[in-house]
């Protein structure tokens, strides 16, 4: 609020309970990069939450490289910026 820009979570929330409500289009439109993370992120808890009750039986858990997940904070750092830009195309970005 103080600087006007977007922060780089800005949406982040909104997005996820357009998840929870199944509106993918508006989840996206919030935030593009919580909604893809949205699945890789509940998988994972899934996994982990499965191990626990189910002792016996467990889902393969998700492993990412190193290298992924710094791409996808490259990524993030990148929509951060050019969700703030003030021309087109970027401006359909600003929540």
């Amino acid at each position: 609020m103080t600087t006007g820009f977007d922060c780089p979570g800005c949406g982040g929330t909104r997005a996820f309970w357009y998840l929870l409500h199944g509106n993918l289009p508006a989840a996206a439109r919030s935030h593009i990069m919580v909604a893809f993370a949205a699945p890789f992120l509940l998988y994972m808890y899934l996994s982990w939450a499965a191990g626990l009750i189910l002792r016996t039986k467990r889902l393969p858990m998700l492993r990412i490289a190193p290298l992924t997940i710094a791409i996808f904070l490259i990524a993030w750092g990148v929509f951060s910026v050019l969700r703030n830009l003030p021309w087109a195309p970027f401006t359909w970005l600003f929540v």
